[in-house]
């Protein structure tokens, strides 16, 4: 009898990380479904569709809006990612290419961008503030 509890411990152990590590991975895999929405609609300018991603907590969608008046974005590259042990955040440094409508001069600037898994939701959200484009 005692093997047979052993073996059922053991099993019921591996099911559960098993289960965690499928949970992981699904969280991975709507990060990349989420940054590569996020990316195309920078690169294209899509502000409606960028600030969608934001938290509202963080930024209401008609404030991020406001940020991205008079800007277009000509680059958006990230140069790193740190991502969260537990797969619950990822922090990424990012630059940006832009310029304002009224000027077409291009600038670039560096900022750190962190995104936070929301269970309650399953989405990935936009935790910091656009930068201020001047």
């Amino acid at each position: 009898m005692m093997p047979f509890s052993r073996i059922s411990v053991f099993l019921l152990c591996c099911l559960l990380s098993g289960c965690a590590m499928l949970s992981d991975k699904h969280k991975m895999e709507a990060y990349g479904r989420t940054i590569d929405s996020y990316e195309t609609a920078m690169r294209i300018s899509d502000f409606n569709v960028a600030c969608q991603y934001m938290d509202p907590d963080v930024l209401s969608h008609e404030d991020c809006m406001q940020r991205y008046e008079n800007v277009k974005i000509a680059g958006y590259n990230v140069n790193a990612a740190k991502v969260a042990e537990d797969k619950q955040k990822v922090d990424l440094k990012v630059e940006l290419s832009y310029f304002l409508l009224d000027r077409y001069v291009v600038n670039k600037i560096k900022f750190e961008q962190s995104w936070q898994y929301e269970e309650k939701s399953k989405a990935w959200l936009l935790k910091t503030v656009p930068p201020d484009f001047k």
